[in-house]
């Protein structure tokens, strides 16, 4: 019986696992906010993307990480990018928005651009 018990609670354990890594590599990407410094990006050569980004991000409580992804061309000096990222993966993808769409605590990170 104890035997039977240790290989059910084994089995649950093996497949919530898989089932939170599938999560975390496919599930629902989480939004961070960052803002484009064209002094933090480098060329690369033997890859379809040209540029690679190195900027610090935020989430949506104001909590701060390097954020790593790549790009195709520069992006805009001082744009506001909304970064969507997934645990094992990174960043997946990325659109510029407006100062204004940037959540209060990541606002609080960044001066108000002039209009």
């Amino acid at each position: 019986m104890r035997k039977l018990v240790i290989g059910v609670v084994a089995a649950i354990v093996v497949i919530g696992g898989c089932a939170w890594f599938l999560g975390a590599v496919t599930g629902d990407p989480s939004p961070r906010w960052t803002q484009v410094d064209n002094e933090r990006f480098e060329t690369l050569q033997d890859s379809d993307m040209q540029y690679q980004y190195r900027l610090e991000s935020y989430d949506a409580d104001g909590a701060g990480e390097e954020s790593v992804f790549k790009t195709e061309r520069m992006l805009r000096d001082g744009a506001f990018l909304r970064l969507e990222t997934l645990p094992f993966r990174g960043v997946v993808s990325w659109e510029e928005v407006s100062y204004d769409e940037l959540p209060a605590a990541v606002q609080g990170k960044y001066e108000r651009p002039e209009a």
